[in-house]
């Protein structure tokens, strides 16, 4: 066991929600009607981070103090506005749909792609 920051971190009982991501502690799980996400603070060579990962879309990032705080600062507003598009900007022409979509219902073939529709 490592004094208090004279090394890093125990890695006992942690893992990573993604490959690369040194050590993790246990991840919170937060539901609604909407959508589920797993969040918990990591630890990784340039300092702690809170991951938050959406098993349902996939998608993960790592968000240092700064940016943390930085929401803090945003008046209620700035979210709505970030959920008017929250699959990113108008126009984007990048398929995003939920993992569970994209896997088909269980037992069933994944939907595919056909490249040549136009």
């Amino acid at each position: 066991m490592s004094a208090a920051g004279t090394g890093p971190p125990s890695d006992a009982g942690r893992g990573s929600l993604i490959p690369g991501v040194p050590t993790a502690d246990v991840p919170v799980t937060i539901t609604n009607e909407f959508t589920t996400i797993q969040v918990r603070k990591v630890h990784t060579r340039n300092g702690e981070r809170l991951e938050i990962h959406s098993p349902k879309l996939g998608f993960t990032t790592h968000l240092d103090p700064l940016e943390l705080e930085s929401l803090t600062w945003q008046p209620p507003e700035t979210f709505s506005r970030l959920l008017e598009t929250p699959y990113g900007p108008e126009g984007d022409t990048t398929d995003i749909r939920p993992l569970t979509e994209l896997l088909g219902e269980q037992g069933q073939d994944p939907p595919t792609s056909d490249s040549d529709d136009a």
